[in-house]
Protein backbone atom coordinates (compact mmCIF):
# COMPACT_ATOMS: atom_id res chain seq x y z
CA UNK A 1 0.00 0.00 0.00
CA UNK A 2 1.10 3.49 -0.96
CA UNK A 3 1.83 5.59 2.11
CA UNK A 4 0.03 8.32 0.90
CA UNK A 5 -2.85 5.42 1.47
CA UNK A 6 -1.99 3.87 4.75
CA UNK A 7 -1.99 8.04 5.83
CA UNK A 8 -5.54 8.09 4.51
CA UNK A 9 -6.72 5.01 6.13
CA UNK A 10 -5.15 5.54 9.66
CA UNK A 11 -6.83 9.09 9.55
CA UNK A 12 -10.38 7.66 8.73
CA UNK A 13 -9.47 4.75 11.39
CA UNK A 14 -8.58 7.77 13.80
CA UNK A 15 -11.43 10.06 12.60
CA UNK A 16 -14.29 7.14 13.05
CA UNK A 17 -13.03 6.32 16.25
CA UNK A 18 -13.15 9.45 18.09
CA UNK A 19 -17.07 9.67 16.60
CA UNK A 20 -17.74 6.26 18.56
CA UNK A 21 -19.36 6.28 21.89
CA UNK A 22 -17.80 5.74 24.61
CA UNK A 23 -18.32 3.10 27.17
CA UNK A 24 -19.07 3.74 30.67
CA UNK A 25 -18.23 1.12 33.67
CA UNK A 26 -19.94 2.72 35.87
CA UNK A 27 -22.89 1.88 38.26
CA UNK A 28 -25.19 3.50 40.31
CA UNK A 29 -23.92 4.59 43.90
CA UNK A 30 -26.64 2.31 45.63
CA UNK A 31 -26.12 -0.94 43.31
CA UNK A 32 -21.60 0.34 44.27
CA UNK A 33 -22.81 -0.26 47.96
CA UNK A 34 -24.11 -4.06 47.87
CA UNK A 35 -20.97 -5.24 46.51
CA UNK A 36 -19.41 -7.30 49.26
CA UNK A 37 -22.97 -7.50 51.09
CA UNK A 38 -25.29 -10.31 51.58
CA UNK A 39 -26.40 -10.40 48.03
CA UNK A 40 -23.63 -9.76 45.32
CA UNK A 41 -19.93 -10.47 45.94
CA UNK A 42 -16.97 -7.72 45.38
CA UNK A 43 -16.92 -8.40 41.79
CA UNK A 44 -20.80 -8.10 41.39
CA UNK A 45 -21.72 -11.85 40.79
CA UNK A 46 -24.73 -12.97 43.13
CA UNK A 47 -23.52 -15.06 45.90
CA UNK A 48 -27.25 -17.17 45.82
CA UNK A 49 -27.02 -20.26 43.98
CA UNK A 50 -29.40 -21.58 41.47
CA UNK A 51 -32.04 -24.55 40.73
CA UNK A 52 -29.90 -25.77 38.13
CA UNK A 53 -27.27 -26.78 40.33
CA UNK A 54 -24.98 -23.83 40.78
CA UNK A 55 -23.90 -23.63 44.77
CA UNK A 56 -23.79 -20.58 46.66
CA UNK A 57 -20.86 -18.22 46.42
CA UNK A 58 -18.98 -19.42 49.74
CA UNK A 59 -15.28 -17.70 49.10
CA UNK A 60 -13.72 -19.28 51.97
CA UNK A 61 -10.28 -19.21 50.14
CA UNK A 62 -8.26 -16.79 49.02
CA UNK A 63 -5.30 -17.74 45.96
CA UNK A 64 -5.05 -20.88 47.44
CA UNK A 65 -6.58 -23.67 50.09
CA UNK A 66 -5.72 -24.98 53.03
CA UNK A 67 -2.52 -27.43 52.87
CA UNK A 68 -1.44 -26.81 49.03
CA UNK A 69 1.46 -27.88 48.59
CA UNK A 70 2.79 -26.61 45.14
CA UNK A 71 1.50 -23.58 44.52
CA UNK A 72 3.66 -22.92 41.72
CA UNK A 73 2.89 -26.15 39.67
CA UNK A 74 0.15 -29.27 39.47
CA UNK A 75 -1.39 -29.41 42.59
CA UNK A 76 -4.65 -31.48 42.35
CA UNK A 77 -6.60 -29.15 44.60
CA UNK A 78 -9.60 -29.90 47.27
CA UNK A 79 -11.46 -31.76 44.92
CA UNK A 80 -9.54 -34.34 43.71
CA UNK A 81 -11.79 -36.95 45.15
CA UNK A 82 -14.81 -36.35 43.08
CA UNK A 83 -16.30 -38.34 41.44
CA UNK A 84 -18.16 -36.90 38.33
CA UNK A 85 -21.94 -36.75 38.13
CA UNK A 86 -21.93 -38.04 34.58
CA UNK A 87 -19.83 -38.44 31.64
CA UNK A 88 -20.96 -37.46 28.20
CA UNK A 89 -20.28 -39.94 25.26
CA UNK A 90 -21.18 -40.38 21.82
CA UNK A 91 -23.50 -42.92 23.06
CA UNK A 92 -25.25 -40.70 25.52
CA UNK A 93 -24.87 -37.13 23.39
CA UNK A 94 -28.50 -36.96 22.37
CA UNK A 95 -29.28 -36.78 26.06
CA UNK A 96 -27.08 -33.51 26.93
CA UNK A 97 -27.07 -32.10 23.05
CA UNK A 98 -28.86 -28.99 24.77
CA UNK A 99 -25.63 -28.55 27.06
CA UNK A 100 -22.86 -28.70 24.31
CA UNK A 101 -21.92 -26.48 21.71
CA UNK A 102 -20.86 -27.24 17.89
CA UNK A 103 -17.21 -28.37 18.58
CA UNK A 104 -18.17 -30.70 21.22
CA UNK A 105 -20.90 -32.56 18.89
CA UNK A 106 -18.24 -32.68 16.47
CA UNK A 107 -15.33 -33.67 18.77
CA UNK A 108 -18.03 -36.84 19.70
CA UNK A 109 -18.56 -37.73 16.35
CA UNK A 110 -15.11 -37.71 14.87
CA UNK A 111 -13.24 -39.70 18.23
CA UNK A 112 -16.82 -41.60 19.64
CA UNK A 113 -14.24 -44.09 21.42
CA UNK A 114 -12.00 -41.56 22.35
CA UNK A 115 -13.00 -38.16 23.70
CA UNK A 116 -15.72 -37.81 26.39
CA UNK A 117 -16.90 -35.47 28.66
CA UNK A 118 -16.67 -36.36 32.58
CA UNK A 119 -18.98 -33.52 33.97
CA UNK A 120 -18.14 -32.29 37.65
CA UNK A 121 -19.78 -30.52 40.61
CA UNK A 122 -20.04 -26.98 40.60
CA UNK A 123 -17.96 -24.73 43.50
CA UNK A 124 -17.52 -21.12 44.19
CA UNK A 125 -15.14 -21.28 47.08
CA UNK A 126 -12.22 -18.80 45.86
CA UNK A 127 -12.42 -15.23 45.97
CA UNK A 128 -10.00 -13.02 44.58
CA UNK A 129 -7.37 -10.62 46.28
Amino acid sequence: MHNKAKTLSCLLALGLGLHAPLASAKVAEEQAKQLGGDQYTCMGAERAGSESGIPAYSGKWLDSWPGMVNPTGFDPGPYTDEKPLYVITADNVAKYADKLSEGHMALLKAYPKDFRIPVYPSHRDFRAP
